[in-house]
């Protein structure tokens, strides 16, 4: 394994989906690497606050609403 996470493992980590052995591993014992975690969780949860994501998200809801 390189010295830290790809960006792939780290957004798939973010996004709390399951990662290989490995790379929990890692990212278990890298500080560097959970920091990076809790960044882009954090920026994902800022992006959802904003009034255009908001727009979007309503916007969707109402569309599956309609669906049977």
């Amino acid at each position: 394994m390189a010295e830290h996470l790809s960006a792939l493992s780290l957004d798939e980590a973010a996004a709390q989906l399951a990662l290989p052995e490995a790379a929990q591993r890692h990212l278990e014992g890298c500080e560097a690497c959970r920091a990076e975690v809790a960044a882009r969780r954090a920026g994902a949860q800022a992006l959802l606050l904003t009034p255009e994501a908001q727009r979007r998200l309503a916007a969707v809801s109402a569309q599956l609403g309609a669906r049977p």
